[in-house]
């Protein structure tokens, strides 16, 4: 008996594996069919799928992962197809990567006429419908224009700099007590706090450390494998979101019972104009408070651990290494190729900004390499060098950015002297950071 459930167990084991195989095979060559059909009226940029579904994303993650060469995975198709070459990556089959600086500029720049943003789902999902990601059209352009009129620098100088500089002066005084620190962590907490006064003018309290934390969560989902399951990091995202959107409605909530309360911020400015609902107001303040807190402190972190080494912030360590556009028309680029109606178009910025070709020596911190271009403004018409975008998605918040890094630098450095206490690397993978997060030793300057 025991031999015979033996032998039925070994059989339908053989037949799951067969039936396996066959629908492997089927999938095979539904995939090359698909594949072949769409793409057989173009002379299509020459490139390679990668393997069924997957394509090449792991071999693109493997490569950006390189802490010694971010670049591999482009280097070794560029010379092989190009700077324009066609993949498989992030579940899309068609999609093309570009790492081009004059044809990126020329998708950023055609926004809305013959590209626009189309970004994978499962990030659109924890971005939400209304973050600036994923909106088009005259939405795009009025949340769009609502945030650069709002963080504009004569406002933000007008606005927001005492705070800034009074937030900078109390956070370093912690620091200074602390004396060793983890430096990529504190930045995050520190522009978060940044961001929340200006935002939703909270101060730096328990509600901060929280969100904060939950942020921490929210930017690991974004390149996490999206199965929303518990105990993922999806999900782990997903469950972020709620309580972020949650503490953006209790100020909402708050300014609506409370008119004559006086909040210098820029929820109420919203609120005060009425030309939004609550809900893309809350997703528009969601996406604002990521964009704003990864992307200023990781230049921090950045720019102070390239100090350390040598007595690259925002070119090496940019923390949106590239933008997705989808092709409204058939586009044509060098050498005769089209880019067909519907593909993806991949600027990869990172692979641009690293590239040997436009930036001499390029992971070395050189500051110096910018002085000949900063006489007439030159450095702000180099394809090669974007880290805020371009065209009509160019990043509101370039100027508060801007203005945070400076500020933070020059209190930083004239208050302390530092030691570095472990050697630390830099990783790409999922995003521009530090892997032991910067660990210092502080000393007041004498």
């Amino acid at each position: 008996m025991g031999s015979g459930i033996m032998t039925e167990t070994l059989t339908d084991s053989w037949l799951v594996g067969l039936l396996c195989l066959v629908l492997g095979f089927l999938l095979l060559q539904l995939y090359k069919l698909v594949w072949g059909a769409s793409s057989r009226a173009y002379k299509l940029p020459p490139g390679s799928t990668g393997w069924p579904l997957i394509g090449e994303t792991i071999s693109f993650f493997r490569g950006i992962n390189s802490t010694a060469q971010p670049r591999q995975f482009i280097q070794e198709r560029e010379r092989r197809y190009g700077e324009i070459f066609r993949s498989n990556l992030f579940g899309r089959s068609r999609i093309v990567v570009s790492v081009d600086p004059e044809f990126n500029k020329h998708v950023l720049q055609h926004e809305g006429r013959q590209f626009q943003a189309n970004y994978p789902k499962p990030l659109r999902n924890l971005i939400g419908k209304y973050g600036l990601l994923s909106v088009h059209g005259d939405l795009q352009r009025k949340l769009h224009g609502a945030a650069v009129n709002l963080l504009r620098f004569e406002r933000l100088s007008v606005d927001f700099m005492e705070d800034i500089q009074n937030l900078l002066h109390i956070t370093l005084a912690k620091w200074e007590a602390k004396r060793d620190i983890h430096l990529q962590e504190e930045c995050h907490q520190l522009v978060l706090n940044l961001m929340a006064k200006q935002l939703l003018d909270l101060s730096p309290s328990k509600d901060t450390e929280e969100i904060c934390e939950a942020f921490g969560h929210f930017s690991e989902a974004l390149l996490a494998v999206p199965i929303k399951i518990p105990g993922t990091k999806y999900a782990r995202g997903f469950k972020a979101r709620e309580f972020l959107i949650k503490k953006i409605y209790e100020s909402i909530e708050d300014r609506r019972q409370h008119p004559e309360a006086v909040h210098n911020d820029l929820l109420t400015k919203l609120l005060k104009e009425d030309s939004f609902s609550e809900e893309i107001i809350a997703d528009f303040i969601l996406f604002l408070l990521f964009a704003g807190h990864e992307t200023s402190s990781r230049s921090m972190s950045f720019a102070i651990k390239f100090l350390t080494d040598c007595p690259r912030a925002l070119r090496v360590g940019n923390f949106g290494p590239g933008v997705f556009r989808e092709t409204k028309e058939d586009i044509k680029t060098k050498g005769g190729f089209v880019i067909p109606r519907g593909w993806t178009v991949y600027v990869f910025l990172t692979g641009t900004h690293l590239d040997e070709k436009y930036h001499s020596s390029a992971l070395k911190f050189d500051p110096w390499r910018w002085q000949p271009h900063l006489q007439d403004q030159e450095l702000l018409k180099n394809p090669s060098f974007m880290p805020f975008g371009g065209g009509a998605r160019l990043c509101p918040g370039m100027h508060l950015a801007k203005m945070e890094l400076a500020l933070f630098l020059h209190n930083f450095v004239t208050k302390f002297r530092w030691e570095a206490l472990q050697d630390d690397k830099i990783s790409y993978f999922p995003f521009p950071r530090l892997i032991k997060g910067l660990p210092i030793r502080l000393r007041l300057r004498e």
